[in-house]
């Protein structure tokens, strides 16, 4: 088994692109999702700012990204008007100069850093009403539920430290005031200095554990060209001449052999953790934990031609049989989370992996594990950190 395909998708929700290299770290792949759109409804709104993905707004796939050198090139290409474009930076050369909004994306907010007005008002004409361009800066959000790999020790001290932060709110006063205070007299954006990263409850997050960017819930999605293929068998039997796209499916690491018999679909339902080896570079081996499903939502169905949700209704097809997550029933499941294990040698400067690398399976679990994130799939939302 080895990696056909690697992809990284800028922005969080517009067409992402392949890439034949790549770093992994710990927070996912050096860029990827660092940027969001975040649409803004007015100060007098109950909710201001809502972070925008392809589900909601199916607009968004008429937006491709690609790399120009130390800049990302932006192309709106709606199909009855001429395509525009604009170039923005795949970092932010002066972040102390920019403002922040709060964006709280699956229940797990970060203070963000507002792009520079001449990108929002681009995206503002592209989309037709106000949108703001924004980048995570130095920050990250926090992974909630039971994703994180660490979930079954750390979840327990996360609750407890919650609740006496509640028997204490003099204490949390106090934290909050102090918060306030670094952000007004410090250098909340500069992305040069290790920034501490806070919780929803103006905590620090601690280095054990994990952070996330704007992808949903965690740094890295990995899908196989088996299930694809069995995808496309569903949709044949329509009498549809479709293929199934990976990329409506928008994962980082595509997996496939060369031995029809070394690659059944869904087999990674059951996958634990893969070791990547490298195959013509001098990389070390890495280590990833797959430890949850990723379920799938009404963007499979988006005609990317149209930017509308009238295409063929895979999502459909897969609740026949796929909706094997007792954490989210009512969706069906295509892919796997996956994470960097910590302690690796090398971690902090991330491991080299490029299309090609052999992959194996090195853990099996005997069953489906349950995704429990707060706020999706029917988990409570109060419930940020439940038994793992």
């Amino acid at each position: 088994m080895y990696i056909q395909a690697l992809y990284t998708y800028p922005i969080k929700s517009l067409r992402g692109f392949e890439i034949p290299s790549s770093t992994l770290t710990k927070h996912g792949l050096p860029h990827d999702r660092r940027y969001i759109l975040v649409k803004d409804n007015g100060e007098e709104a109950e909710q201001r700012y809502i972070p925008m993905f392809v589900s909601k707004f199916p607009e968004m796939c008429l937006f491709t990204t690609k790399m120009v050198g130390d800049e990302i090139e932006i192309s709106y290409n709606p199909p009855s008007t001429p395509s525009t474009s604009i170039i923005i930076p795949l970092q932010p050369p002066d972040t102390n100069s920019l403002s922040t909004i709060d964006v709280d994306l699956h229940n797990s907010p970060v203070r963000a850093l507002a792009m520079s007005e001449k990108y929002s008002q681009w995206f503002t004409s592209c989309f037709g009403y106000t949108v703001i361009l924004a980048h995570l800066g130095s920050r990250y959000r926090q992974a909630l539920g039971n994703l994180a790999p660490n979930a079954a020790e750390r979840n327990p001290i996360l609750r407890q430290q919650a609740e006496d932060r509640q028997k204490s709110p003099s204490q949390t006063a106090s934290s909050w005031t102090s918060r306030l205070t670094q952000l007004v007299t410090g250098t909340p954006g500069d992305s040069t200095s290790k920034e501490t990263v806070y919780d929803r409850f103006d905590q620090p997050i601690q280095e054990e554990d994990y952070g996330i960017t704007f992808a949903d819930v965690a740094p890295y999605l990995l899908t196989t060209t088996a299930s694809l293929n069995e995808v496309t068998s569903r949709i044949s039997s329509t009498d549809s001449e479709e293929e199934a796209d990976m990329t409506k499916f928008r994962p980082n690491i595509v997996l496939s052999s060369s031995n029809d018999d070394e690659l059944t679909p869904y087999e990674e339902d059951y996958w634990g953790e893969v070791s990547i080896s490298p195959t013509d570079h001098d990389s070390p081996p890495v280590k990833l934990v797959l430890n949850h499903n990723c379920t799938r939502c009404v963007s499979l169905n988006v005609d990317y031609a149209t930017g509308k949700t009238d295409g063929m209704n895979v999502l459909k097809l897969l609740q026949k049989d796929r909706r094997v997550d007792m954490g989210s029933k009512y969706s069906p499941v295509f892919g796997r989370y996956a994470w960097l294990v910590r302690g690796q040698e090398g971690e902090d400067q991330g491991f080299e992996v490029r299309v090609g690398d052999e992959v194996k399976v090195t853990k099996r679990n005997e069953e489906r594990t349950v995704q429990r994130w707060p706020g999706l799939g029917g988990n409570p939302k109060e419930v940020l950190w439940p038994d793992a």
